[in-house]
């Protein structure tokens, strides 16, 4: 149920979405700041006495909660944002959807080198998945002879279509793109690829998505924690 709930909802593309959010960002920049306004105040006393129409008034330069709380957040934020872009496959990084790619003008072509990046990527269990998802659909199909060398090293480009040849449970297979004598569209032919091949790429790496969740969850309760302390201490000066 766990591991089901972490696959739907925190995937590389729902990372993306998260780390675009332009208020979490706001992190990054306390992380940068606070050390340096710290440095600054080190040497000031809590309170400063100042003389306002003849009467001694004291200010108090504390914060109303630990700014440490909040620069360790900031801290565990910054380092999940840098493991994202470290671990993120730049797929899911370059492109939201299908609109996205096509504004590329990628030759038809291209999707045989993503499908053939992606695979030397991705699980044995993903590629069961894939294989399973492509067959269905018919884009790939079991070949009766064996491939070479060459052939399963990188694409082949023929004359009317780019071919990924790739094994499977010893069994050969071939993708190749554009599609010849398709009864559907290749335009949307090569839609449903694409999702293919994004879906594999942005549930991958599943160690590297639960780290950075990690991070984000001790960033978010020490969030919570200088935020508490924050209303704690309005809601006294307020009761007093």
């Amino acid at each position: 149920m766990i591991k089901r709930y972490f696959d739907e909802n925190w995937r590389w593309e729902n990372y993306k979405v998260f780390f675009q959010v332009a208020f979490f960002r706001y992190l990054v920049m306390w992380f940068t700041l606070v050390p340096i306004f710290a440095n600054m105040a080190s040497d000031l006393p809590d309170k400063i006495i100042i003389l306002i129409g003849g009467k001694n008034v004291a200010i108090n330069l504390t914060l109303p909660f630990h700014w440490q709380l909040l620069w360790v957040s900031s801290l565990s934020f910054v380092l999940a944002l840098l493991w994202y872009y470290v671990r993120c496959p730049s797929f899911i990084t370059k492109y939201n959807s299908y609109s996205d790619y096509h504004a590329r003008s990628h030759d038809p072509r291209w999707l045989a080198w993503e499908a053939q990046r992606m695979w030397g990527k991705i699980t044995c269990s993903q590629q069961n998945k894939f294989v399973k998802v492509m067959l269905e659909k018919k884009f790939i199909k079991p070949i009766k002879r064996c491939a070479t060398r060459d052939e399963l090293e990188k694409p082949q480009k023929l004359e009317k279509q780019t071919v990924f040849y790739f094994l499977h449970k010893d069994i050969p297979y071939e993708f190749g793109v554009p599609f010849v004598n398709a009864e559907v569209d290749n335009e949307l032919i090569q839609k449903g690829v694409f999702y293919e091949v994004f879906a594999r790429y942005t549930e991958s790496n599943i160690k590297s998505r639960l780290f950075i969740f990690i991070l984000l969850l001790i960033s978010l309760v020490l969030f919570l924690c200088a935020l508490a302390q924050h209303l704690f201490k309005g809601a006294s000066y307020l009761l007093n």
